[in-house]
């Protein structure tokens, strides 16, 4: 995972746990995980301290898929953002 850059001995900080955990949510979507996988990862990555303890989460998953929802809403706030540059002009 890109998130994940340093050492394998490097501490973990909550926003790298917490995108491993989006990780491990979008292969158990995605049915690449059961039920009693995935809780033992997310439990795993919960507790884990360093990256490499993370790496070892997902290394056998595929990058999750971008999701299309969320495209579409950061396309939306850039034409919203553009519109008020528009106006600030003024």
């Amino acid at each position: 995972m890109s998130e994940l850059s340093g050492p394998d001995s490097t501490r973990a900080s909550d926003q790298e746990r917490d995108a491993v955990v989006e990780h491990l949510q979008s292969a158990f979507v995605e049915g690449r995980l059961d039920v009693n996988e995935y809780q033992s990862r997310l439990d795993a990555a919960m507790s884990a301290r360093t990256l490499g303890e993370l790496r070892r989460l997902t290394t056998d998953l595929p990058a999750p898929r971008p999701d299309p929802r969320k495209q579409e809403l950061e396309r939306a706030q850039k034409r919203r953002e553009a519109r008020l540059d528009e106006w600030r002009s003024w």
